[in-house]
């Protein structure tokens, strides 16, 4: 379900008029009601997650199947997937001093291209 359709479906399923959840999320209800429309084409992140907040929503399957919000979801891991390469790695970069944890952090911020 695409997110302006899980907004609507989640706000009736509770309820709650567009008015009352604008006035939760502190924007306007014609903002929550373009928002459910379409109209409005991307929900900044941060008024997304205080409306999954007010629906008691779960962030990341509310996002999980629209191709515009789903990478918003976190990548959550669990350690049973963790290979012991991984965990022998991981343990690296912990013993690293912290300066050079923060370059590698850093680093990897920077986008790869390809020459």
């Amino acid at each position: 379900m695409l997110v302006k359709d899980r907004i609507a479906f989640e706000r009736k399923k509770k309820g709650i008029s567009t008015t009352q959840l604008g006035r939760l999320v502190r924007v306007n209800q014609a903002t929550i009601s373009k928002y459910e429309t379409g109209n409005i084409k991307i929900i900044p992140s941060d008024i997304l997650e205080k409306i999954v907040e007010c629906l008691e929503g779960d962030f990341d399957e509310f996002v999980a199947e629209d191709p515009k919000y789903c990478s918003l979801a976190s990548k959550k891991v669990k350690l049973e997937d963790i290979s012991d390469d991984d965990r022998m790695l991981i343990a690296w970069f912990h013993g690293l001093p912290e300066s050079v944890q923060m370059v590698i952090r850093q680093l990897w911020e920077i986008p790869l291209t390809s020459p």
